[in-house]
């Protein structure tokens, strides 16, 4: 058995992915079961068969494929990632019980990030996971993208998390990072100019802004916000995504027209 050691640089890169899968415009739906297998198995069929039983149930309903982890670690990377690829574009359902324990070996490692990338992309029609109560916390430190796309049912509740806590490996990190997803038919008004922001008295806790384009020409997919180091603590997230979308309203430098969204989608709390 292999275990997933991440070091502190490829550590960064997976909460850096995390903030920037909120630009993520129709992600596959996810679903986190926190409890054992089989009531996991329960609620997997329940969402699966009663059209009332989830929200922002997937337009997508094929089967609902429970995929073995033990053969799944068994197999090839090559292996791994042919099942991945041939589930994506299908209607099918993928449903991995007790999914924390696929960190433990580098083909499900290997599985689980090709899993990320694919929810990402809405490739895959949803996708229903679960982990034990006491092995929740270390399958967010593993997987927070995972995490990220996922609703959780925990105690009778349905959360969704925005926001995570990350280790710092650089000194200048400290503090707020939040993305703000635009979702515009029109480009920014080009004599706004970010450096003046701080001007303006409401936005003095903001620090840093970068606007984050997918082609040259076309309007931004969203702002990249950094908040001073004592901004907000850790539990001020409404303040911070507050903060950060009104950053992202006045870097527009105009009024949003019909169809036109601002969104603070992700955040980070270096510590």
């Amino acid at each position: 058995m292999v275990l997933r050691a991440l070091s502190p640089e490829a550590a960064s890169e997976e909460y850096q992915l995390f903030l920037l899968d909120g630009l993520c415009r129709r992600p596959s739906p996810v679903v986190l079961v926190v409890d054992e297998a089989t009531t996991a198995v329960q609620v997997a069929r329940h969402l699966h068969d009663d059209s009332t039983a989830w929200e922002k149930r997937p337009p997508r309903i094929g089967k609902l494929l429970k995929l073995d982890l033990a053969s799944l670690a068994a197999t090839s990377a090559d292996g791994a990632t042919a099942l991945l690829s041939g589930l994506a574009g299908t209607d099918d359902w993928i449903f991995l019980p007790d999914v924390d324990e696929l960190v433990d070996s580098e083909v499900g490692s290997g599985f689980l990030t090709g899993l990320e990338v694919s929810v990402g992309g809405g490739e895959v029609a949803a996708v229903i996971v679960s982990t034990l109560p006491e092995r929740r916390r270390r399958l967010a430190q593993a997987a927070p993208r995972l995490i990220g796309f996922a609703t959780t049912l925990a105690g009778g509740k349905a959360t969704y998390t925005r926001s995570v806590a990350a280790p710092s490996t650089n000194p200048t990190d400290t503090g707020w990072t939040v993305v703000v997803r635009y979702e515009l038919t029109g480009g920014i008004q080009p004599e706004t100019d970010p450096a003046d922001l701080a001007a303006d008295g409401r936005l003095h806790l903001v620090e840093t802004l970068n606007l984050i384009y997918k082609r040259e020409g076309e309007p931004p997919l969203g702002l990249l916000v950094g908040l001073t180091a004592d901004a907000f603590t850790a539990s001020q997230e409404d303040a911070a995504f507050a903060t950060a979308e009104l950053a992202a309203r006045r870097v527009l430098g105009r009024p949003l027209s019909l169809g036109e969204h601002i969104t603070s989608a992700r955040g980070l709390f270096y510590a």
